[in-house]
Parts: C-alpha cells; sequence; structure tokens
C-alpha cells in the first residue's frame, strides 16, 4: 500500500475502526482480476477487477456455507469471505492468506470442501468405533478377576458409593440436628400445654379433606400415631 495517498490510508484506518453492525459481521463477494492490466495498445487498461457482493451474514460460518451454495450453483471460484472493516487487497498475485482460490469439478462441485467433509466425518466414524471397541473391552475384563480392569471398575464403583454415603450420613445427621430441636420445642410446649394435642389432627383433617388432599393427611395421621411417643416423650 506504499502507493496510496495519506488522506485514504487515514480514512482507512478509519473504516477498520468501525464497530461491527449486528448482522453483518462477515461479507462475501465473489470477484475476478483483470490480469491483463496492459492492454493491447500498451495502455493501462481501466478495468481492474469486477466484485460481486452476495450478502452479509452474522457469524464466519453461514458466509461460508452461502460461500459453497454459490460455487455450487454458479461454479465461480474465487470468493472472499471478510470480517466487517476489514481491508483485503486484490492483486493479480493474491495473498493465499487473504483470499484462497476452491476448486471446483465440473458439475460446479466443491471439491476441496467435500474432500475435508468426508475426511471429517470418517474421523469421527473412526473415533466412534474405536471408543466402543474399547468399553466393550473394558466390560469384558472387569468380570475378569484375575485382570488390572476389575480392580479398577471396584476400585472406582467403591470410592463413589463411600463419598455418596459421606455425603448422605452428613445429611442425616443435619436432618437430626434439626429434628431434635423441634422436638425439644415441641415436648416443651406439651408439658406447659397437653390439651393442645387434642385437637392436632382434628385441624390438619378439616383442613386437608377440604383441599381434596385425604391422602396427605391419612399419611400424618398414620406418622404421627408411630412416632407419638418419640415426639413427646423420647
Amino acid at each position: 500500500m506504499n502507493n496510496i495517498q495519506p488522506t485514504l490510508l487515514h480514512t482507512m484506518q478509519k473504516i477498520i475502526q468501525l464497530p461491527i453492525e449486528h448482522g453483518v459481521a462477515w461479507s462475501v463477494f465473489a470477484y475476478a482480476v483483470n490480469k491483463d492490466i496492459i492492454n493491447e495498445h500498451g495502455q493501462v487498461d481501466d478495468l481492474r477487477a469486477i466484485i460481486f457482493p452476495l450478502g452479509s451474514f452474522n457469524t464466519q460460518q453461514l458466509a461460508q456455507q452461502h460461500v459453497k451454495k454459490v460455487m455450487e450453483e454458479t461454479g465461480h471460484s474465487y470468493f472472499i469471505v471478510s470480517r466487517y472493516g476489514l481491508a483485503v487487497p486484490i492483486t493479480v498475485k493474491h495473498d493465499q492468506d487473504v483470499i484462497i482460490d476452491v476448486p471446483v469439478d465440473l458439475q460446479g462441485k466443491v471439491i476441496e470442501m467435500e474432500n475435508e467433509e468426508f475426511k471429517h466425518q470418517k474421523e469421527l466414524f473412526d473415533k466412534r468405533q474405536k471408543l466402543e471397541k474399547e468399553l466393550m473391552d473394558e466390560c469384558e475384563n472387569e468380570l475378569n478377576v484375575d485382570h488390572p480392569e476389575h480392580f479398577k471398575r471396584h476400585a472406582f464403583v467403591a470410592l463413589k458409593h463411600y463419598t455418596d454415603y459421606l455425603k448422605h450420613k452428613q445429611e442425616c445427621e443435619k436432618s437430626f440436628e434439626l429434628f431434635t430441636t423441634r422436638q425439644q420445642a415441641l415436648q416443651a410446649h406439651f408439658t406447659s400445654h397437653p390439651e393442645h394435642e387434642r385437637d392436632f389432627l382434628d385441624f390438619y383433617k378439616n383442613k386437608l379433606m377440604a383441599r381434596g388432599e385425604e391422602q396427605l393427611y391419612l399419611s400424618i395421621e398414620q406418622a404421627y400415631k408411630q412416632y407419638r411417643d418419640v415426639l413427646l416423650y423420647k
């Protein structure tokens, strides 16, 4: 860009600093470069390149998918996928890091992309097959008391069960602490007002029956009768 005027360089720097508009972060262009800058009369040709705007997209993936679609429909293989506000120099010998020629077959199919997709799918399939075989081997070896997998499996499961036990044990201890606090308060109240127990079940019976929650009342009634002595005396 050594031949660009200082004023243009300044305005181009401002373009690069523009905030990206939503939905137009990536743009797609088809192009054709005039490789014969000097025409048959020995003069510089006015035509340098032809650009075809093909739309703007929110993501690079959507832009690349659109390129593939247009390639297959037209057979054209010179495209630019550019981020909003970035400069893309177009020259007769273009920078392969910026502009990439993608080959197409006689039917306009994207050869390189399709080969890459096939390669990717095959890699996924091979990886899945390998994983399934490894899992099957592990399952068989876990049953063999003389195989290391047997030890690994039982060690892993034992650790899991023990950590689950510790977790539930802590939860049980916490629940018992809460129960003890309520039990002490209940016993102190019962000692002062034993007559309040008389209406306890009737209160819940009338309230829950009116709501259609008969099963909930029956479970409360059954549990209270079963654990009454624990709640009031122990």
